[in-house]
This record gives structure tokens, C-alpha cells and sequence, in this order.
């Protein structure tokens, strides 16, 4: 048995496969596709602000605070080149937002971030007005105050169409890194300022360690039609490649202080015709938990593999947690892993959480986000 995260020994090459051919066909979920979290009670914290989310790059004692409040995030990444960023779309507004964190690419300052993203932006303009899109553009303006720059401007039309859509870039820098913090709304109306207004007033560069630990919703998108919220601690990162036209969407989540800690959870979303939740029966679960505790047995310390169940307001399922016999305790590898299948509703959830002990209060607090797991409608 290997606790690997991603790639692991051959045993969780196959499973990540099965998965995945599992999800093209439509079929039921193989039993050893969820692996799962155990143990532990609630984490007292303090309540912070609705919505909260802490985007913060690899190592590093910073981020960038956001209020995601009736926000569904659509994808979060660190991506190759070591840039952090995160999307999110608010539909019944029709509003979007992303954040970036990336290298400074010119001096260490807001307007000078601005004016490096601005010079890119008139290029990508350049070429939508002489394309096929035939965009035009107006009202463009630029400002700075404190430590702060922006720069504003509306798409008028796009392809003949009249489309109002407002965008506005917001910049911050610190310790060499540029901060972009952009929302845009088609169809954008005067009163729709304090939309903007209302986000810009929860952004914010924290020290992680000061941010606020108390668990708050964050909404990922995991289909066309659906989105799970979570109860999450700010400072937790997380990396989700989206759901939109992913039947099996993958979230990880990373505690901001400890590297002993990984929370990964598949959504398996069904097709519409098979959403009477057949499949998520309590029997169901339960045989398909105890086939995946029989197939690894054999690599465990534990001489038998005690299935539990785990309940929250919205899912229920079972688990068990096994320890590898022989860990290879090199990056990314985990002396234990605690697996479950469990139904929220019509959707199946896949988590695992990846330890090193057991008992810490990270540990405690993944078993709480999982248990939180609600699912929501979200029309595009």
C-alpha cells in the first residue's frame, strides 16, 4: 500500500485509472476509487468573515485575502511556473472575478504591476479589434491610491453584439510578486457598482499565520448544473482543475502550516438519467467500502481494516484507515490513509485524507470539512 500523492506506487496508478474509465462510461464507482479521512472531533475557532478565502503561493508567509461569499469557484491552480491563481463566477449577478499571484515583471510596486499587465492587455485588445471579434472598447481609466492601482474600461461591443461588460484590474505588490485582483460583468449598469465595490472592500494582503482559523463556505463548481460547499479554514489552499464539463472534478486541499496533511475529494456527478441515487444506497456503500479495505490488507500493519461510518447534515457513508506496512517516506508520501465512500444526495464523493499520524488538529478539522459537504443547485 503506498499513501503517494499524485503518482504513488502502481496500486494508486491503477485506482486513479479505473476512476477514470469508470467516469467515461457511466458505470458505478469501482470499490477502491474513494479513499477517505477518519477521526477526531470539531475544531473550535474563531468566525471570520462570510466567504473568506486566503490565496497564498508555496511557501510563504502571505496572501491575499478574498470575500467568495455567493461565489462558485471554477478552477484554482498553482500553475508550473510557480503562479498561484483562482477563478470564480457569482451567476445570479453574472459576474466574474479572478486573482493571480505571479512574479514582477517590472519594479517591486502596485502601479508598476499595473502598467506591465496593462501593456499586455492593449496587446490582446489589438488583436480582438482587428479579429473576428471586432471588439470596441471605452471609458478606459487608470488610478492609483495608497497601495493600490487599477485600471478600467468596458467592452462596448463584441461581434456586433452589445454586450456592456465592464472589467476592472486591481493591483497590489509585495515581497517581488504582483497581485491582480480582476472582476467583470456583462450587461454592466450603474447600480451595479457596488457589486464591484463589495468584493474590492474584502481585499486584502495578510500574513497567514494572523488570518482567521474558524471554518467559512467555499462553493466549487462540479458540473454544469451543481456546485458542493464546503466549510473550510481561510488559509487552507486548495487546487481544482474544474467542474463544468468534468463528471469526476478532483479538489485538493493543503492545511497552510503542516505538509502532513492532504484532503483530496472526487465529486462523481451522474449522468441525468441515472440520478435516483440507486447507487448510494447504505448497503451499497458499505460492500463497496469493505471490498477496498480487503484489497489493501494486504499492504497494511493493521490485521483487520475496521469499517466506520461517518454521517454530516447532507452525506453519509463508510470508512476505514490503514497504515503501509512499508512506507517510503520520501516528498508527497504518507505513512497513513483513512478511505471512504460516501453519498451526498444523488453524487458520490471520493475523498482521501493523507497523514503521517493520527490525532493532530488538522486531522480533526479534515474530518469536519468533509462532514460539511452540502450540495447546492448552480445553474450556469
Amino acid at each position: 500500500m503506498s499513501c503517494s500523492i499524485p503518482a504513488g506506487r502502481s496500486f494508486w496508478r491503477r485506482v486513479a485509472v479505473r476512476v477514470r474509465r469508470a467516469l467515461a462510461s457511466g458505470l458505478l464507482v469501482p470499490a477502491a476509487a474513494a479513499l477517505v479521512l477518519a477521526g477526531g472531533g470539531p475544531v473550535a475557532a474563531q468566525a471570520p468573515e462570510p466567504g473568506l478565502v486566503v490565496l497564498a503561493l508555496p511557501a510563504t508567509s502571505w496572501g491575499v485575502g478574498l470575500g467568495l461569499q455567493d461565489f462558485v469557484i471554477t478552477a484554482s491552480r498553482t500553475r508550473p511556473d510557480g503562479a498561484r491563481s483562482i477563478a470564480a463566477e457569482r451567476p445570479a449577478a453574472n459576474m466574474f472575478l479572478s486573482a493571480l499571484i505571479v512574479p514582477a515583471p517590472a519594479g517591486d510596486s502596485a502601479r508598476a504591476c499595473r502598467d506591465a499587465f496593462w501593456q499586455r492587455l492593449k496587446d490582446v485588445w489589438q488583436v480582438l479589434k482587428d479579429g473576428p471579434g471586432k471588439a470596441s472598447y471605452r471609458d478606459v481609466r487608470q488610478s492609483e491610491a495608497g497601495d493600490m492601482a487599477s485600471s478600467d474600461y468596458v467592452i462596448e461591443e463584441m461581434q456586433g453584439l452589445r454586450i456592456d461588460q465592464r472589467h476592472l484590474h486591481t493591483y497590489f505588490a509585495r515581497d517581488g510578486s504582483c497581485i491582480e485582483v480582476h472582476l467583470s460583468k456583462t450587461l454592466f449598469e450603474p447600480h451595479d457598482e457596488e457589486l464591484f465595490a463589495s468584493v474590492l472592500r474584502t481585499v486584502r494582503l495578510l500574513d497567514i499565520s494572523s488570518a482567521p482559523a474558524g471554518p467559512v463556505a467555499r462553493t466549487y463548481r462540479v458540473s454544469r448544473g451543481d456546485a458542493v460547499a464546503l466549510m473550510v479554514p481561510p488559509p487552507w489552499q486548495d487546487d481544482f482543475p474544474g467542474g463544468r464539463g468534468n463528471a469526476g472534478p478532483t479538489l485538493t486541499l493543503t492545511p497552510a502550516t503542516t505538509k502532513d496533511i492532504s484532503f483530496v475529494m472526487t465529486v462523481l456527478v451522474p449522468p441525468p438519467g441515472r440520478r435516483d441515487g440507486s447507487y448510494n444506497t447504505p448497503d451499497a456503500l458499505r460492500k463497496r467500502t469493505e471490498a477496498a479495505a480487503q484489497g489493501m490488507l494486504a499492504e497494511a500493519v493493521e490485521s483487520k481494516l475496521e469499517i466506520d461510518e461517518i454521517k454530516g447534515p447532507e452525506m453519509a457513508g463508510f470508512l476505514f484507515t490503514a497504515t503501509d506496512k512499508k512506507p517510503t517516506l520520501g516528498p508527497g508520501e504518507f505513512r497513513r490513509i483513512t478511505h471512504a465512500q460516501a453519498a451526498l444526495r444523488d453524487v458520490m464523493l471520493s475523498v482521501s485524507l493523507f497523514s503521517q499520524a493520527p490525532g493532530t488538529a488538522e486531522y480533526a478539522a479534515a474530518l469536519e470539512v468533509l462532514k460539511s459537504a452540502r450540495l447546492l443547485a448552480a445553474p450556469l
